[in-house]
C-alpha cells in the first residue's frame, strides 16, 4: 500500500513543502521536533484541508497542537470536546482522527496561525497567552474554549479581525 502523505505548497514558495502527517505515515523524530512550526505555519488550501479531514489526521497531532497552544494533551482534548479516552486510544492504536476530530486540530491551527499573525505579531508566546486569556468580547470565556464549534471559530476570528482592524471591542 503507497504511503498516503498530503504535500501542500506554500503560497509563494516554489519547490518548499510541509507534510502533514496522515494515518499510516512513518514520521522521524526530527521531523516531529519541527513539525510544529512548519506545520502551523503553513499555508494550506481549503480544497487541501478538505482532503485532509477526509482522510484523518494522525493523532501525534494532538500533541504537537497541544504543545503549541501550551496545555496538556488531555487538557486540549477536553477543550474540544474529545474525551481522554479516546485520546489515548487514538495515540495507542493505529486508528486515524475521524473527520470531525481532524476538522477540529485544523480549526486550531487556523485560529492559533492568525493569532500569531494579528495578536502576537509574529510572537506565538503573545498568541498563545490571548488565546488562554479570557476576553470580554467573547461573553468572558477564552478563545480556545470556543474551538470545538465552527461558530465557536466564526465568533473568534470575527474578534482577530477587529483587532487587526483597530476596532477597539
Amino acid at each position: 500500500m503507497a504511503k498516503r502523505t498530503t504535500v501542500v505548497t506554500r503560497a509563494g514558495i516554489t519547490g518548499k513543502y510541509v507534510c502533514l502527517p496522515l494515518q499510516g505515515d512513518k514520521v522521524s523524530p526530527q521531523v516531529k521536533k519541527t513539525m510544529p512550526l512548519s506545520w502551523i505555519h503553513a499555508d494550506i488550501p481549503p480544497i487541501a484541508q478538505v482532503e485532509i479531514i477526509r482522510k484523518g489526521l494522525d493523532a501525534s497531532v494532538i500533541g504537537t497542537l497541544s504543545e503549541a497552544v501550551g496545555l496538556p494533551a488531555y487538557k486540549f482534548a477536553q477543550t474540544l470536546n474529545i474525551s481522554p479516552r479516546t485520546l489515548v486510544r487514538r495515540k495507542n492504536g493505529s486508528k486515524p482522527l475521524d473527520p470531525s476530530q481532524s476538522e477540529k486540530m485544523l480549526r486550531v491551527r487556523r485560529v492559533l496561525q492568525e493569532a500569531i499573525n494579528v495578536v502576537g505579531r509574529r510572537d506565538q508566546q503573545k498568541a498563545v497567552a490571548w488565546l488562554n486569556r479570557e476576553e470580554v468580547a467573547l461573553g468572558g470565556v477564552t478563545p480556545l474554549s470556543l474551538l470545538d464549534t465552527s461558530a465557536g471559530e466564526q465568533a473568534v476570528m470575527n474578534v482577530l479581525g477587529a483587532i487587526r482592524e483597530g476596532i477597539i471591542l
